[in-house]
């Protein structure tokens, strides 16, 4: 049983070299035919082609993924726990107040958990 699961592993990693081999020899191709583009676009007195080989992970040029956030958020139950009530007291709270919220696990920001804060305290005070 060992040796079949030792077999297979190495058939994994055998595959995964091959691959990125592969994925080499496509990205320096690709690498020579630009500079064959650009030494012909010199010729021509045309403008140079000087973007790289774009990567799957990197966004088209039309694909602006626009201003990156990094708002601390809070789980609602943990918010609930905090506050000392129900996890659907919070979400009904989080709702009254216009924060889209789902469930106990949805998570909200920093400035919406002092909005649902501030009614709770508010609902206490009054009660």
């Amino acid at each position: 049983m060992i040796e079949k699961i030792e077999k297979i592993k190495n058939g994994f990693f055998n595959d995964e070299q091959r691959l990125f081999k592969k994925v080499t020899e496509l990205i320096e191709k690709t690498n020579q035919i630009i500079d064959l583009v650009n030494e012909l676009q010199s010729e021509a007195g045309e403008e140079k082609f000087d973007n790289p080989v774009p990567f799957a992970h990197s966004p088209a040029p039309s694909q602006d993924p626009g201003p990156v956030s990094f708002e601390a958020k809070v789980r609602v139950m943990d918010l609930s726990k905090e506050l000392g009530i129900s996890n659907n007291a919070t979400v009904e709270t989080a709702k009254a107040l216009g924060i889209e919220v789902k469930s106990h696990l949805s998570m909200i920001s920093l400035a919406d958990s002092e909005k649902i804060k501030a009614k709770t305290k508010e609902v206490k005070v009054n009660a």
